[in-house]
């Protein structure tokens, strides 16, 4: 089968969180078996081993997801700094850093989406002039109405995030589960 994708097939570690917390050496093995040639972390800070066995096993690790704290809710208890992750980032020697979560109680209005889309701009120019590009990982929340609005989350994303400084990674699964037909969504975006 001629496919450019698998070459470059990976795997976010999420989906095997679990098992990484018993064994973090035969996980990323079974990983690495199984044909995946990269994996994309759940976090940067604080991912120091899993970084350093996907290395040895020969396994690349070019993105990874973040604690969306630090850019909705920065004064939060333990959210890790920009500076603190673009610095793992960097590294890590990552070219994406994922943005891929909104608690609850900072995404229900347009105000807060708003909020939330310029401070996710003001961060992808501080990873931009690092070297990062900054990209935003959609759930299902992001296609339901907001508050006395029958605009989406979603609609101020696309609206708003400056496409040069935040990218989409689509979850097709929550986007459709979110009632949004992927397909047609990624097509937009491009």
């Amino acid at each position: 089968m001629n496919n450019p994708f698998l070459d470059n097939i990976g795997i976010q570690l999420w989906t095997v969180r679990n098992q990484l917390e018993q064994d973090v050496p035969a996980t990323l093995k079974a990983i690495k078996d199984a044909g995946y040639v990269q994996v994309e972390l759940m976090r940067t800070v604080g991912s120091d081993e899993i970084v350093a066995e996907a290395h040895r096993l020969g396994l690349k690790v070019t993105s990874a997801f973040m604690d969306w704290n630090a850019v909705v809710n920065p004064s939060a208890e333990g959210a890790p700094s920009k500076e603190e992750i673009i610095a793992k980032a960097k590294e890590f020697g990552l070219k994406y850093l994922i943005f891929g979560y909104i608690g609850k109680g900072y995404r229900e209005t347009v105000d807060q989406m708003t909020a939330n889309a310029n401070a996710g701009n003001a961060f992808g120019e501080m990873c931009r002039d690092a070297g990062i590009q900054l990209c935003y990982h959609d759930h299902s929340f992001e296609f339901a109405p907001l508050e006395g609005t029958e605009k989406t989350g979603w609609d101020i994303l696309v609206e708003r995030f400056d496409p040069e400084l935040v990218k989409f990674e689509v979850d097709v699964f929550w986007a459709a589960i979110g009632g949004l037909d992927p397909i047609a969504e990624l097509k937009r975006l491009e």
